[in-house]
């Protein structure tokens, strides 16, 4: 069953009430007896099963016919012969096998703060998880597929759901942005109608996932955001339980006993505390010294430890990096965001930090990753904006991308305390020809010379509330320095070529 009209009505709450025989409802729904009966909108849209597991693994399904051998989508002639020259979708096998290479090589780069395990679905997908397939919706196809397609109208299109998928898990919507997905997804269905039309493209890609995209704007104005009502945890839980079934032919017995099991359990919890009675190992409870905060402060940004107390900008080195260049960066921070002179710069002893906690997010470092040896993850990568002066003294802000290297307390001339982040900045900034709303950076080459040239690192210092996003950064194939910037449930919207920053604002 195919469903390619995006106009069709939703059933009226009548039609559940009493009941229509026309449209195969032959009594009254059992839910109707609940006051909070709404009609449709009562069932809800499950994004994870609908955005994550319906359309990210629907359009891999699309782009992957050369590697499956899948020839559903394929528009079929009268004679039974396969449309296969003009199919809209189409990536050589080859190309696949790059973007593949490139997820795999991108995994380091990804913070924890992406749910997903960013493994490579192209080599295997047994196992994949419905958050892989939104991880693979939202950051792998517009930066790594998207290039990849054969025209600018279908890159478009699918740059179009993505977006719409996007806003339709923001957790607060606007009357512009419900207009705006309404549009991108209108946009997608107005492609896909047309290829149908045109005979490139088999009526089957309008499966019921495809439809159910237009009625989340409205869904979402009824019940409120889909990620209040996801069925995340609930998965989640009945992982845990598959994991625990053993029994191969008394399954329902074996997840019963697990169900009275975990119930005994907890009751057991809030009547005792078994780590009390029996005296367990617990690690070490986090008190007041393991962070620091400001007074006053409307952020409510909070430096975690480890902590290097009193370090000293005249002499001491902190993480590799000699006292006089963090105090010279320093100082120039102080000369873009303020104005003030040397003589101004304040006190030369700081207190560094490995880790920074803000907008409910964890922020590494390098020095944290150092300590802990924390190397199959990037959650000490971030956009920042930048605020300077240009040559009409109005201050801009443009965005950079960094890598923490540290994170300190720095009191000014003033006396007024700052939470500051010492970051290694990217070597070049730009946003993908394909799409101006894709950042890119370039970083430092790894090697130790470049042309001849030691290839030396530009370090910057920034206020914590500069820090826009943590990000990741997904490889770009044809250059091993230059990545694809992506965040979290997040959509550059906006030309991020006219926003772009370069080193010598800093």
């Amino acid at each position: 069953m195919y469903f390619d009209d995006i106009s069709a009505w939703l059933r009226p709450l009548e039609d559940f009430k009493v009941g229509n025989p026309s449209k195969n409802i032959y009594q009254p729904s059992v839910y109707t007896q609940l006051s909070t009966f709404s009609g449709s909108s009562f069932f809800a849209l499950d994004e994870l099963h609908l955005i994550a597991r319906g359309i990210g693994k629907l359009v891999y399904d699309l782009i992957t016919v050369t590697l499956t051998k899948e020839t559903k989508f394929y528009y079929t002639h009268p004679d039974n012969t396969l449309n296969t020259t003009e199919y809209p979708f189409h990536i050589q096998r080859a190309d696949l096998v790059t973007i593949g290479n490139c997820i795999t090589s991108s995994r380091k780069y990804i913070p924890t703060s992406f749910q997903g395990s960013f493994d490579n679905v192209f080599a295997k997908i047994d196992g994949t998880c419905a958050v892989d397939w939104l991880d693979f919706l939202l950051y792998l196809v517009p930066t790594l597929v998207v290039p990849y397609l054969p025209n600018r109208a279908v890159k478009t299109a699918l740059l179009s759901l993505m977006k719409g998928c996007v806003l339709a898990l923001q957790w607060t919507l606007t009357s512009e942005l419900f207009d705006e997905m309404e549009s991108y997804f209108k946009h997608w269905h107005s492609f896909l109608y047309q290829q149908v039309q045109n005979n490139t493209l088999s009526h089957s890609v309008f499966q019921p996932v495809q439809h159910y995209l237009v009625h989340i704007p409205y869904i979402i104005k009824q019940q409120g955001p889909l990620q209040c009502y996801s069925t995340r945890s609930m998965e989640r839980v009945i992982g845990v339980f598959s994991k625990l079934i053993k029994s191969k032919s008394k399954g329902g017995r074996n997840a019963s006993f697990l169900v009275e099991l975990f119930v005994i359990h907890n009751y057991t919890s809030t009547a005792i505390s078994i780590c009390d009675e029996i005296n367990l190992i617990r690690p070490k409870p986090y008190g007041r010294e393991s962070y620091m905060d400001l007074p006053n402060d409307p952020s409510g940004a909070q430096l975690w430890e480890p902590f290097h107390q009193f370090v000293n900008l005249n002499d001491d080195s902190v993480e590799g990096v000699g006292g006089p260049s963090v105090k010279e960066a320093l100082l120039k921070y102080y000369r873009r965001t303020t104005g003030l002179t040397g003589h101004e710069f304040g006190d030369s002893v700081i207190v560094v930090a490995a880790r920074l906690w803000m907008d409910s997010t964890v922020y590494s470092s390098c020095m944290y990753r150092r300590k802990k040896n924390e190397t199959s993850c990037g959650n000490h990568y971030v956009m920042f904006t930048c605020p300077y002066r240009n040559n009409r003294n109005v201050i801009v802000h443009s965005w950079l991308v960094g890598t923490v290297q540290f994170y300190f307390q720095h009191v000014d001339f003033y006396g007024f305390p700052h939470f500051l982040a010492f970051m290694e900045v990217m070597k070049e900034h730009d946003a993908a020809g394909h799409d101006s709303s894709v950042p890119i950076v370039k970083q430092r080459s790894q090697s130790t010379r470049t042309l001849g040239h030691q290839t030396q690192p530009t370090y910057a210092v920034i206020s914590v509330n500069d820090i826009c996003h943590q990000v990741g950064l997904v490889q770009y194939p044809p250059n091993g320095n230059q990545f694809y910037v992506i965040a979290p449930y997040y959509i550059f919207n906006n030309n991020m070529r006219i926003t772009k920053g370069n080193l010598s604002i800093l």
